[in-house]
């Protein structure tokens, strides 16, 4: 599936707009008619422009966090979970007792995990890239007004003209004013003509410049001089903006010839007229445009109706080839972040593709069993995994720890984010599964010895957490977000995110793993109900109340806290990270397929 993502993109579009003027200057100059050209240089251009700000991008999940060198060394911040039961035979504590148990807890978010024990924040290297981007804006922005103040002064002088000199003749709404500058040109609906050309080098003038003005070609001019605006640091953009002034050009002349006028007289005439003056101006369409060679080269050409057909196919050929080639390279020069192996990775379902709850973790042959105290969800889908955990919980309001990582086939194994083979021991009905591991392969592990079983039985989702990661996971989806909706990162805290909703708050402090070579992570936070109360704050878990300003569309405030539990603020709007989108994509995955069996029940 692609997207559309906003931007600038220079590099895609000096190799789009290189490609069209070559087509256009090697192919198609001077061996197809003018009109069909100027069509395919105005497609050209606005390709190239497009190219330049929007660029198809294939979506995907990514590795984000997969280790540098320099982050190889860093441990995963220490988190401190209820403390396990030590039980020697069957579980103590039913998944309904656990549950209760739950239910009883004070909710307090205040008892979440913090990265308070952590070694310092990695280098902020999105950071770093989205602070050269406001650079090469406002570089960008100097370049346009610079340009646009140029092509305005040159409107503002053409303009000037009339006032300067007089109008002899009106024909056809179109005015004639006579000058005493050598070079005639047109401006509009106005011809600008010396006094000195008399006779037929008049009459010769005076039909080229109708004729630019019948074909409105000022108007295209400056359309195109725009765009020529818009992609400034484009040098193939403003080639092929000349090159449209030469295909006008070669238009009119055809027009003239085709009139009944002698072709060497006209030559001569254009010989004559050609001067150097007024070089500066380029949104007028002058007599003497060069290059001459090429005008008088065109002129002299005799066409078949069989080669004036050759011409049409050629132009619409090399039209379409182009269009597809400059697509296909705006698709494949904006890079696309990959995990090495998830690109690899065979499409298969994983075995274990559903909701699952934890009954207890061991040391592989120990028989001691270690069982959680708090209820412990797994969802899988076909490359990800994701463990829920939670102490508190009344409905949607939920204080939360989670973790997961992606896994991969390698040929009929599947690998965990370090390589490391997992099995999957069923029971016989399918309700229940064994799954082995290697410790090392997870650092936060809660049971000693290096080769770790878990025993997992399928459940029925929890539909407060299947909404909340379901609307949490839809922010990556919405093209622009309104007021305070949206994800949500704190100024100083690069793993410190707040998502919301229409309905839902999530605060989410997210630790990747420096060590995996794929995806993992651990995170900590909880999440609950907002609702705007009449006076303009907001109820957060239907409790306490908290101030939210927003001081532009991309900065946030918060003043206020969740029993006695801070917000994170300041905050600046960003796009929800593809790796919280990958996190939460098992929940969604695991709701649409409930959605599909109810469906069909």
């Amino acid at each position: 599936m692609y997207a559309i993502e906003t931007g600038l993109f220079p590099f895609a579009a000096l190799v789009v707009g290189g490609v069209l003027y070559a087509v256009c200057r090697w192919v198609l100059r001077l061996r197809c008619n003018s009109r069909w050209v100027q069509a395919y240089i105005a497609v050209a251009v606005v390709l190239t422009t497009l190219t330049s700000f929007l660029t198809p991008v294939k979506v995907i999940e990514q590795a984000a966090e997969t280790a540098t060198a320099a982050e190889a060394d860093m441990p995963l911040p220490a988190h401190t979970p209820p403390a396990y039961a030590e039980v020697h035979g069957s579980a103590p504590v039913t998944q309904a007792d656990r549950a209760a148990a739950a239910q009883a807890i004070p909710f307090s978010p205040t008892v979440v995990p913090t990265a308070a024990d952590a070694t310092p924040t990695p280098p902020r290297w999105h950071s770093l890239m989205a602070d050269a981007w406001p650079v090469a804006g406002r570089l960008y922005l100097i370049g346009l007004i610079g340009v646009l103040l140029w092509l305005m002064a040159q409107l503002l002088w053409l303009a000037s003209l009339r006032r300067r000199y007089r109008c002899t003749d009106c024909t056809d709404g179109m005015r004639i004013y006579h000058t005493d500058r050598p070079a005639p040109f047109s401006f509009f609906r106005s011809i600008f003509i010396s006094d000195a050309l008399t006779g037929n080098m008049r009459r010769f003038v005076l039909l080229h410049e109708q004729s630019h003005i019948s074909h409105r070609h000022t108007l295209k001019l400056c359309l195109m001089q725009l765009f020529t605006a818009l992609n400034w640091w484009n040098p193939f953009v403003w080639l092929l903006a000349a090159e449209m002034r030469l295909q006008q050009e070669l238009e009119v002349d055809d027009d003239v010839l085709r009139q009944g006028i002698d072709r060497e007289q006209y030559q001569l005439s254009l010989l004559q007229v050609c001067t150097q003056e007024g070089k500066w101006i380029v949104m007028r369409t002058a007599y003497n445009i060069k290059p001459l060679k090429q005008r008088l080269i065109f002129m002299n050409k005799q066409l078949t109706p069989q080669g004036i057909r050759h011409q049409k196919w050629l132009a619409l050929s090399c039209l379409a080839l182009t269009v597809a080639a400059a697509v296909t390279v705006a698709c494949q020069t904006h890079q696309k972040p990959a995990d090495a192996d998830d690109a690899a990775a065979d499409v298969r379902h994983h075995p274990m593709a559903g909701c699952w709850t934890m009954d207890w973790i061991s040391n592989t042959g120990s028989g001691i069993e270690n069982h959680p105290p708090a209820m412990h969800y797994g969802f899988y889908n076909d490359s990800t995994f994701l463990c829920f955990s939670y102490w508190a919980k009344r409905g949607v309001n939920i204080a939360f720890s989670m973790s997961g990582e992606g896994y991969t086939w390698q040929g009929d194994t599947l690998v965990d984010a370090e390589g490391h083979p997992t099995s999957y021991t069923f029971s016989n009905d399918g309700r229940t599964v064994v799954s082995r591991w290697l410790k090392d392969s997870l650092q936060n592990a809660y049971v000693s010895g290096p080769d770790i079983s878990e025993q997992w039985s399928r459940i029925e989702p929890d539909r407060d957490i299947v909404s909340v990661f379901t609307a949490m996971h839809s922010l990556g989806q919405q093209q622009a977000s309104k007021g305070i909706n949206g994800a949500w990162r704190e100024e100083d805290n690069d793993n410190s995110y707040l998502l919301i909703s229409d309905t839902l708050l999530m605060v989410v402090n997210w630790y990747p793993s420096k060590i995996a070579r794929g995806f993992r992570y651990g995170a900590g936070g909880f999440c609950g109900s907002i609702k705007q109360q009449t006076d303009g704050s907001y109820l957060l878990f239907g409790r306490d109340t908290a101030h939210i300003s927003q001081p532009d569309a991309d900065h946030l405030s918060i003043d206020g806290d969740i029993n006695g539990g801070g917000l994170p603020s300041p905050l600046i709007r960003t796009q929800l990270p593809s790796f919280l989108q990958r996190a939460f994509s098992p929940v969604v995955s695991v709701a649409a397929a409930e959605g599909q069996k109810q469906a069909t029940e």
